[in-house]
């Protein structure tokens, strides 16, 4: 099986410098919004098409990286002129073609390449336009270059490696659903079958000018009617996709996508060796997310690239396969070490904004709605901020998952406070428990008093008066403390919503302002 093992981006986008590597099955490309998940995909897209017109469509002016534009301004020579390049690594190819030391890595492996560069039959009017400090950038004036590291080139008609892009972005484009049909259909036909394809489709038109429309032509004293037989119209331009019938870019755009994931996906003895999917979540309702990451997960024989906001596509699918960017730098982070059973744990718990927490910096853990309701406002009643100015997040996720969330915390440095009760054994419950998980980035937070364990329990010993004025009129003959714990949910609601000036319970004001620090 044909396979990307690696990608090298130098001066693409938003990466100055980027170097990624893959997973032979599936990949999930997970991060902020500008952190370069699109990117990735569209880098790959780029150089296993070997098509100049998408690179072309696109624009070099708005493919190269800000950054090394700004520095060859600020030293503007020909020597200096940055070059955009994006190697991909391949596996399994077994075409001597393709091997070579022309790559970064200056080794003999498997790989092709693009290379944007200044073109050097141009040199003297390059250094002519930059001589000028006031001209723009010379975008004009480069060459867009696919070749192999065997520097053998190759161009779309001539391909190493073969994919589909499935863009939700972009899937109401007319070209986009053009350009899928075209590429659905090529990779389950052979050169020889489109071949007699195209030519009985022309055949087909000849026939009908010459049989039907030619009887009008007579109408016409200066033109005649005709059918029209160019490369814009021709067999693999007019073909489409349908689906009982019905054009499926008439149907809704969920069911537009989960068709093409189900073409591109379980045809197993097409040709197609990869599949990027940006953001399949997108239009989909939950039935057909499940339909779809159920798919996904029994797909083999190709490899798989998935760019997505969706925390049950990033845990169903297997955390361990996780590809984590950042948009404050061009750190890539991974989920490869995580144990087992807590990849296994994810795919099967329920979702625990799993996603969101992966994505963080700083993180308080609570054990259920209680305190999720509460920790928020005590944070601003005790430092005067709010959890968003902080850049905190709270998360639930019941005290039997903590454990689970810090292996993937400790894996990706992610700072962690965990506030639990101590359930009348802090020794054993809290302290021996998370004792292998505590480190500089991870602390664990509850009150070491066992007579206080619980936070209805530490709230009313430390607000007894406040406490019994509150839910005098609703505890009916229980007293205060029974009350609290026998409608937790409620009376942590009217706690939030009280303006009287109760003390937070210490263990709670030491995990926020140790995570604030």
């Amino acid at each position: 099986m044909k396979t990307i093992s690696k990608i090298k981006i130098r001066n693409f986008k938003r990466f100055k410098s980027l170097d990624v590597s893959f997973n032979k099955d599936i990949n999930i490309l997970i991060g902020d919004n500008e952190s370069g998940k699109s990117t990735i995909l569209q880098a790959i897209d780029f150089v296993a098409s070997g098509s100049r017109y998408k690179v072309e469509q696109e624009g070099l002016e708005r493919l190269f990286n800000i950054d090394c534009i700004s520095e060859f301004q600020a030293n503007r020579s020909y020597e200096n002129l940055p070059i955009l390049r994006i190697e991909l690594y391949l596996d399994d190819i077994g075409d001597h073609n393709v091997c070579g030391k022309n790559n970064l890595e200056n080794d003999p492996l498997e790989g092709i390449k693009l290379v944007c560069k200044p073109d050097d039959n141009y040199r003297e009017e390059i250094q002519s336009i930059i001589s000028d400090p006031e001209s723009i950038f010379p975008f004009e004036f480069y060459t867009i270059e696919f070749s192999t590291f065997a520097n053998t080139p190759y161009n779309g008609h001539k391909k190493y490696i073969s994919g589909l892009f499935i863009d939700q972005s972009i899937m109401g484009a007319e070209y986009a659903m053009r350009e899928y049909v075209r590429d659905i259909y090529r990779a389950n036909l052979t050169p020889t079958e489109r071949a007699k394809n195209n030519l009985g489709y022309r055949k087909l038109k000849a026939d009908f000018q010459r049989q039907t429309l030619a009887t009008y032509n007579d109408k016409f004293s200066d033109a005649t009617l005709s059918v029209k037989d160019t490369i814009k119209s021709s067999l693999e331009t007019d073909i489409s996709l349908s689906e009982g019938g019905i054009d499926i870019e008439n149907k809704g755009r969920g069911h537009q996508c989960f068709v093409k994931a189900k073409l591109a996906l379980s045809r197993q003895e097409s040709n197609i060796d990869f599949v990027l999917m940006e953001e399949p979540e997108n239009h989909l309702s939950h039935i057909n997310m499940g339909k779809l990451i159920q798919l996904v997960s029994n797909t083999t024989g190709r490899q798989l690239f998935i760019s997505t906001h969706s925390d049950m596509i990033c845990s169903r699918l297997n955390l361990k396969k996780v590809i984590m960017l950042n948009s404050n730098d061009q750190s890539i982070a991974t989920l490869s070490s995580l144990n087992d059973e807590t990849a296994r744990f994810f795919m099967k718990a329920p979702n625990y904004n799993l996603l969101q927490f992966v994505l963080s910096k700083k993180v308080i853990l609570v054990e259920g709605n209680v305190e999720y309701m509460l920790v928020e406002r005590f944070f601003e009643k005790h430092l005067q901020a709010s959890i968003v100015q902080q850049n905190v997040h709270i998360i639930s996720v019941g005290g039997l998952s903590f454990k689970r969330y810090l292996e993937v915390a400790q894996s990706l440095n992610i700072k962690t406070a965990v506030i639990t009760d101590n359930d009348n054994n802090y020794n054993a419950k809290v302290d021996r428990k998370y004792n292998s998980f505590v480190c500089d980035s991870i602390k664990v937070f509850s009150d070491t008093d066992d007579e206080r364990y619980t936070f209805e329990v530490c709230f009313y010993k430390d607000n007894t008066e406040i406490c019994d004025t509150l839910f005098k009129d609703k505890k009916g003959g229980a007293t205060t403390l029974d009350y609290m714990l026998n409608n937790k949910t409620s009376c942590a609601f009217d706690i939030m919503e009280c303006d009287k000036d109760y003390t937070i319970p210490q263990y709670i004001q030491s995990a926020i302002e140790w995570v604030n620090e």
